[in-house]
């Protein structure tokens, strides 16, 4: 794998903002986006529109939007461009999905703060045929203990190239029993997680979410903060499910 793109995840600790539809997440959000003023954010949402709120909301703190226009036709081009400007920015989980080591300079992002609207995508099975599968893991990649691939080959160039490149930015990884049949799945960079100065994400049910699995095979440590006149506080909150 390429030198340089793992970070030590064991200092990493992401806020989980667990709480039912209607309790002010998002407000909560926005009010601390503006009060911060001294914080760099990057707010991903799920919503074009929401996109749009938090630029509105946020008035004051001049969030942009990254735009296809802006980057040559690519956006992931616009919102490297916009990191590197240090730009508070609003966008979408999609685009997120594009974040890697490769379209993203890792340190600009430490001096971020990630909120994230709703879990990411962060595991996907990829489209591949059990003879190429085999082919793979047979002759041409090593797996640790995680699962996650690494090429043999540095220098490999052939049929495999794609996967290859998603091995080599600690994407590719194998899911199966040892005897049983076995699949490759994409998997989001954990350590773009690590990145980030400080990380919250927005949900309800996190426990029962596949990226609270996720955070665990990677290690990553979390904490469930809470929802308190319309800010965020690590005083434990019993909300009123029937009122939302």
């Amino acid at each position: 794998m390429k030198e340089g793109i793992y970070i030590n995840l064991d200092d990493m600790v992401v806020n989980i903002v667990d709480a039912p539809c209607g309790c002010y997440k998002t407000t909560s959000a926005i009010n601390m986006m503006n009060e911060n003023k001294n914080e760099r954010y990057l707010y991903i949402t799920p919503y074009n529109t929401e996109v749009q709120r938090i630029i509105e909301s946020c008035s004051q703190r001049n969030f942009v939007e990254p735009l296809a226009q802006r980057g040559g036709g690519r956006k992931i081009i616009s919102i490297a461009r916009l990191i590197k400007e240090k730009r508070n920015i609003s966008s979408t989980h999609s685009l997120f999905g594009y974040f890697n080591s490769s379209t993203i300079d890792l340190d600009e992002l430490k001096d971020y703060v990630l909120v994230m609207d709703e879990v990411a995508n962060v595991v996907d099975e990829l489209d591949i045929t059990p003879k190429d599968t085999s082919v793979i893991l047979d002759t041409l990649c090593n797996i640790d203990e995680n699962g996650l691939v690494s090429w043999k080959d540095p220098n490999y160039f052939g049929k495999y190239d794609e996967y290859k490149r998603l091995a080599d930015l600690g994407m590719l990884s194998v899911y199966g029993k040892n005897e049983g049949r076995k699949m490759f799945i994409w998997m989001f960079p954990a350590y773009i997680f690590k990145s980030f100065k400080k990380v919250y994400i927005l949900t309800y049910m996190f426990n029962g979410q596949l990226q609270r699995c996720y955070y665990d095979l990677h290690n990553i440590k979390y904490k469930y903060i809470y929802v308190k006149d319309e800010h965020f506080t690590e005083e434990h909150q019993i909300y009123n499910e029937t009122k939302y």
